[in-house]
């Protein structure tokens, strides 16, 4: 349940000039206690009449999610209000006159001490408490379904994504299915209805779209497929072909196109791929190839040129990896990546990274700088990644750290530039952790998506995370 806090400053009468003889109230006094309730209110000051002026101040602040960031427009009739105190763990400032930024710290619970807030009424200052509080995020089963029956199979390595034109729309593609064994290729298609959390088949995709490929979404609805791996799908067919495709949706189902492109003989498994709307290109970042291995170039996808070239990147560049945990920011207009099995290994992880890396598209030409963030997750692959637009920030959701087990907990990168910080989030539910699942974000109701994967069985369900 969110519990709104109302803060009325300063309602009332400040002592401006003379009035009786009869001494003021205690301006802190408050109202006296009428039971339980959902919201905080402060005193409204004495009620002198003799006072000639007045002043007030109504801020209304939510209990927030933690990490969440919250802005708070102030009411009333007072001028140049300013923050004196600040609670532990949390930010607040004045973005405008008239609004506060408040972000919770990723603690749930009451804040250690109130925001205290100053502002000048007449000849003196006043400064009220505003209480805050945050609280962990929840996670909650969509409704269950039954495997190849009322909805998909479970699978790994598959695309899913939300339709920007139809939001109450999720679509699944793809990947490795477990039966009748684990890295059975799979070519189906389901839409679910996000809604009523009802799931349609709909006409199997091409042979060669294949598990572990690269997902870029464009803004019209269009999205398109890079990459992926040919495990005995494609007869005498490379393990990395170079393949693209271009999907269209409709209230039928998905209509692929592969695209003709002039490039490389060989495509990327589990490779960054997003659309940067300053260029209008897609760009492909890092992965692992049968033709160099693992690597951490950069390519540009032009689809009205139908080409694809590398691109030029200054700065000292990741070593090689794929399975990494990616999203681009376009606020920032920066790709960040994180972990991933790096290369050269021996272990079951083939060399775990636990870095933090950002390619920066706003420079000329495009820039590596690797990140220096305290406190990251332990190293993994292959886990569920989302950013979330509203709060600023990166999720990171299971993997392998040994290629035997999940790494448990969900953690948040902040990405403001210069405060970038690694955080384990308090969270409510039973949702099971996992490898090889996936995440997207669900716009219209201000959530994340998280599914199937294994650990260590197949897994077949969603998972919803409120962000509000």
């Amino acid at each position: 349940m969110r519990l709104p806090f109302f803060l009325l400053l300063g309602l009332g009468f400040i002592g401006c000039g003379t009035s009786n003889d009869d001494p003021l109230p205690d301006p802190d006094a408050g109202f006296p206690d009428s039971g339980p309730s959902d919201s905080s209110v402060a005193d409204l000051g004495p009620t002198d009449t003799g006072v000639v002026e007045t002043c007030d101040l109504l801020v209304h602040v939510p209990t927030l999610a933690v990490g969440a960031t919250h802005t708070a427009t102030l009411g009333g009739n007072f001028v140049d209000g300013q923050i004196l105190g600040t609670p532990e763990g949390w930010r607040a400032a004045f973005v405008n006159p008239r609004t506060i930024e408040i972000k919770a710290p990723y603690v749930a619970g009451p804040a250690a001490g109130p925001l205290v807030i100053s502002f000048p009424c007449g000849d003196r200052i006043e400064q009220r408490e505003v209480p805050l509080a945050a609280r962990a995020l929840a996670f909650t089963p969509l409704s269950r379904w039954t495997p190849g029956d009322t909805g998909p199979l479970a699978r790994e390595y598959f695309s899913m994504w939300v339709d920007p034109i139809a939001p109450d729309r999720l679509w699944l593609y793809g990947g490795f299915h477990y039966v009748p064994r684990q890295f059975t290729t799979g070519h189906d298609v389901w839409s679910l209805n996000l809604v009523n959390e009802t799931w349609t088949a709909h006409d199997e995709g091409p042979q060669r779209g294949l598990p572990g490929a690269g997902l870029a979404r464009l803004p019209d609805g269009r999205a398109y497929r890079y990459g992926g791996l040919n495990f005995n799908a494609i007869p005498n067919e490379r393990d990395t072909p170079f393949v693209i495709h271009r999907i269209e949706t409709s209230t039928a189902g998905l209509r692929f196109t592969e695209a003709t492109v002039q490039g490389p003989s060989y495509g990327d498994y589990h490779p960054s791929f997003f659309h940067h709307p300053r260029t209008n290109k897609l760009y492909a970042v890092c992965g692992l190839n049968d033709q160099v291995g693992a690597h951490c170039d950069v390519s540009a996808y032009d689809p009205a040129a139908e080409t694809f070239t590398p691109v030029t990147v200054t700065g000292p560049a990741p070593i090689g990896r794929n399975g990494h945990f990616w999203a681009y920011d376009e606020r920032t207009d920066r790709l960040i990546i994180f972990a991933g099995e790096g290369y050269p290994g021996t272990n079951n992880c083939r060399n775990c990274q636990q870095d933090t890396w950002a390619l920066e598209l706003s420079t000329t030409p495009f820039r590596w700088v690797q990140l220096t963030v305290e406190g990251a997750p332990v190293g993994r692959r292959n886990g569920a990644y989302v950013l979330d637009p509203l709060h600023h920030r990166l999720f990171v959701w299971g993997g392998t750290p040994d290629g035997r087990s999940s790494a448990p907990g969900l953690w948040a990168l902040d990405l403001t530039p210069g405060q970038e910080a690694w955080h384990e989030v308090p969270t409510t539910g039973d949702a099971r952790v996992r490898t090889s699942g996936a995440a997207v974000y669900d716009g219209a109701r201000k959530r994340l998506l998280f599914g199937f994967g294994n650990n260590p069985t197949p897994v077949t369900d969603l998972w919803a995370l409120g962000l509000e």
